[in-house]
């Protein structure tokens, strides 16, 4: 006997295709499965629907509830008029659950895709099945390539003329065993409701069916592969089934943990805990070499990262002073407490900040982090681009060190001149500046570092013997050039009795110079 999906296949083969494609593409045993890949994809969409003509809602004493639906012609859930999406009759006949009496539930005519109706349908008292009867009946039936017809139910409207046989018709049975319904009382549960009492949850095993079960205590192993109705779960309003080896052995048990307090953001939950924002409760932070996952900041000191062959876990971050800058958690620093430097090491922050001044003279705020970071002392790594060397140094570049910080020359020793890259010595631009007598002559000698008299708006308020030099951003008082000194003739900078023109040692020399030299 030929199936149902069969059947189906050729009403859709009817409706849409003339018959003398038949044997061309649909010859065979009729068997759609076999030739599925070759039906179009309407008639493939239509043979899986068909499946679904009718459908169990709800089991209760005595009543079976059904929905029908015409899913043979059209587009299910369209209404559509053209004939050839419609059905020409749709019927259904079953035991009216009141009277036990075989009923006409409905009749339609001219049915599309869009038609569903739900109905009751009663349970026979000897067979405890409910049993209901579709009937379609459709012209393109009568193009089969058999003779396709069924008994005519003759059952209140549901009939089809007077003959005992109705041609051109398809008819649908299906039979439901008659469970009565479970109990639905507080403490229970079933696949259509779960009154579980709190502290429980409903479970289901062949022999006892559906019930409801404790949860487990913290403390308690849960999770893990069991056998159904095995399942142990943490309360979910307290607890959290936590495993800590689950990449080493995915169906292990874990260990029921208590939340840590309610959280929207990893703040919320201190230093030791971190904020699973899908339930807004606080967890555990997990140790090194503990499984994880990449969602949430959950590893104590490191990264949750990929290892090969294991799956996620964490991994601990570098110690201060270690090496950083790598691409994983070991060579990265602690962003809780430490920051990768100029060097390339962790140095640890030194506090909370918002203002420069929080954090002392040997330390700054870095306003990305808010936090208070150590300036480097002498000798340690820097940036030329933003100098942050200690008080009293300077980030100096050579060839053989990079760019390291070096300490300031002190008031009376030898600064500049031409040197190696990084070999020259400075003055301390707070306290002194550096001064050759001879500069205009010999521009590549050293100088000294000579001391800046205090700050000063305009030469008077300087000394006799001192000058104020408005050509700083912050103009101070220096001392007057001596007999001798380079000058520039545009600036009286020599001290009283002197004046700045043009000077040869030798009446052979090429070019003067200019120096202080007494007045004619």
């Amino acid at each position: 006997m030929l199936s149902q999906a069969t059947i189906l296949s050729f009403i859709y083969t009817m409706k849409y295709y003339p018959s003398s494609c038949i044997g061309e593409s649909y010859t065979s045993d009729f068997n759609p499965t076999l030739r599925a890949n070759k039906l179009p994809s309407q008639v493939r969409r239509s043979l899986i629907e068909g499946k679904h003509a009718i459908t169990l809602l709800d089991s209760s004493k005595g009543v079976q509830t059904v929905r029908i639906s015409q899913v043979f012609f059209g587009t299910q859930g369209i209404c559509e008029e053209e004939p050839e999406n419609q059905a020409e009759l749709f019927f259904a006949t079953y035991l009216d659950p009141d009277s036990l009496e075989p009923i006409c539930g409905f009749i339609e005519k001219n049915v599309g895709g869009c038609f569903q109706k739900t109905v009751a349908i009663g349970c026979h008292p000897k067979t405890k099945k409910a049993v209901i009867n579709l009937y379609l009946r459709d012209e393109a039936l009568s193009e089969m390539p058999f003779f396709l017809y069924a008994k005519n139910p003759q059952v209140g409207r549901c009939r089809i003329g007077k003959s005992d046989i109705a041609r051109n018709t398809l008819k649908i049975t299906e039979s439901f065993d008659c469970i009565p319904r479970p109990p639905s009382g507080p403490g229970t549960c079933s696949d259509m409701h779960d009154k579980c009492l709190s502290g429980t949850f409903c479970v289901h095993t062949e022999q006892k069916g559906y019930f409801c079960k404790p949860y487990e205590k913290v403390g308690s192993t849960c999770g893990g592969f069991r056998l159904p109705g095995g399942a142990k779960m943490c309360n979910p309003d307290e607890a959290y089934c936590i495993n800590r080896k689950v990449c080493l052995v995915f169906d292990a048990m874990g260990i029921c943990a208590s939340y840590l307090g309610d959280c929207k953001i990893d703040m919320d939950c201190g230093d030791k805990a971190y904020c699973d924002q899908s339930v807004g409760k606080c967890k555990e932070k997990l140790s090194a070499g503990e499984c994880c996952s990449t969602e949430g900041n959950q590893c104590t000191n490191g990264t949750c990262e990929l290892v090969t062959d294991v799956g996620y876990r964490c991994l601990s971050y570098a110690s201060i002073g270690d090496t950083c800058g790598g691409p994983l958690a070991k060579d990265q620093c602690n962003p809780n407490e430490a920051f990768c430097n100029e060097c390339g090491k962790c140095a640890a922050y030194l506090g909370f900040c918002q203002l420069g001044d929080d954090c002392g003279p040997d330390a700054y705020c870095d306003n990305s982090s808010a936090r208070c970071k150590p300036r480097p002392q002498e000798g340690e790594c820097c940036t030329i681009e933003n100098d942050l060397c200690q008080k009293g140094t300077y980030c100096n570049f050579t060839k053989s060190n990079g760019s390291t910080c070096k300490a300031f020359v002190p008031i009376g020793a030898d600064c500049e001149g031409k040197t190696e890259q990084g070999a020259d010595n400075k003055c301390n631009p707070i306290e002194a500046y550096c001064f050759s007598s001879d500069s205009c002559q010999f521009a590549d000698l050293p100088g000294s570092c000579l001391a800046y008299y205090g700050k000063c708006r305009t030469d008077d308020e300087c000394t006799p013997d001192q000058y104020c030099d408005q050509n700083l951003d912050e103009p101070k008082c220096k001392a007057r050039l001596r007999e001798g000194d380079c000058c520039y003739s545009e600036h009286d900078r020599c001290l009283e009795g002197l004046e700045c023109r043009e000077w040869k040692k030798h009446m052979s020399d090429e070019e003067a110079v200019p120096r202080c030299l007494p007045l004619h």
